[in-house]
């Protein structure tokens, strides 16, 4: 059941721009989302990528929305634009840094983005999970798991960047209960990220039931996200292929609750969907086909949970 002490939206978001951004070839074997460009498409996509990122951030600033910039400066870390999946930040003050598969982005660890936060966020405790990469074991962050802060919680979908051991220790460190399943998409290949499959809100969660291949887990899991008190919501396999498990929930400085999403995403919704998530959700709709075609998804704001605490 929800704790309403723990808000499950963050009411500041950090955006990383890229000092280059392209297919990363290291990530591909196991996200099936990525497209790769060749040729003159290719040599422009890093250009096409800062006007996408540009204009996220004017529309989440028009928005009313807190909007935290760092500029990247390593040009071999081109999916530096999602930061949400080497780390995350927590109501207790606690930064959580995370064990990468692929060596690339683990750079993205070292990019002054740790010492620009320990700068201007009080930050309480280091969790350093990257040590597991020397055992192969990964977790990649709010790609790996979909929490749910107000119920401690963690989701995850089993699979190569999402390891069951790491992420039992991780929740013992939080003082959090996961709950794991598995998760095909379209091809009936397993996804890679758990924020593929599933969103969570304040009031709703939207999720993938269709691609869950097991009968148990699927019954499972809906009795544990029903058990949140949310209202429910789901989404095709089609749908998840659109990104419709990328969408975020934040709150803007005047306490309204909005659901930013891709243009993809939001016209593979049908109309009863819509009605369903404006119940709950404004939309602020972003046009960001290269970033999410050429990255594979994802989402290029990451959610700062102890935002309050600025030093």
């Amino acid at each position: 059941m929800k704790n309403n002490l723990l808000s499950q939206q963050a009411s500041i978001v950090m955006m990383v721009r890229p000092a280059f951004f392209g297919f990363n070839p290291e990530t591909a074997a196991s996200n099936a989302f990525q497209q790769e460009r060749k040729g003159a498409i290719a040599d422009s996509l890093h250009e096409q990528a800062l006007r996408e990122f540009d204009l996220v951030r004017e529309r989440l600033v028009a928005a009313e929305i807190n909007v935290q910039v760092f500029q990247n400066s390593d040009v071999q870390t081109p999916d530096a634009i999602f930061p949400n999946n080497w780390f995350s930040t927590h109501h207790d003050g606690t930064l959580v840094l995370y064990p990468m598969l692929a060596p690339n982005r683990r750079r993205e660890r070292n990019s002054g983005l740790e010492q620009y936060m320990d700068e201007y966020y009080k930050i309480n405790r280091k969790l350093d999970l990257s040590h597991w990469e020397e055992q192969s074991k990964f977790l990649e962050g709010t790609g790996s798991i979909v929490f749910d802060h107000a119920c401690k919680m963690a989701y995850a979908v089993s699979s190569p960047r999402t390891n069951l051991e790491v992420l039992h220790a991780l929740c013992i460190e939080l003082n959090y209960d996961y709950h794991t399943f598995h998760c095909n998409d379209v091809f009936g290949n397993p996804v890679y990220h758990t924020n593929v499959v599933m969103h969570i809100g304040e009031n709703y969660i939207m999720y993938c039931e269709e691609g869950i291949p097991s009968e148990v887990e699927r019954k499972n899991l809906k009795e544990c996200l029903f058990s949140s008190g949310r209202a429910l919501l789901t989404f095709s396999l089609e749908q998840m292929n659109a990104f419709c498990g990328n969408m975020l929930q934040i709150k803007n400085r005047d306490g309204r609750l909005i659901t930013v999403c891709s243009r993809t995403a939001y016209d593979s919704l049908e109309e009863k969907q819509l009605e369903q998530m404006q119940e709950h959700t404004e939309f602020l709709i972003v046009d960001i086909p290269v970033i999410e075609n050429v990255g594979g998804g994802e989402c290029v704001v990451c959610l700062l949970k102890f935002s309050l605490n600025q030093k």
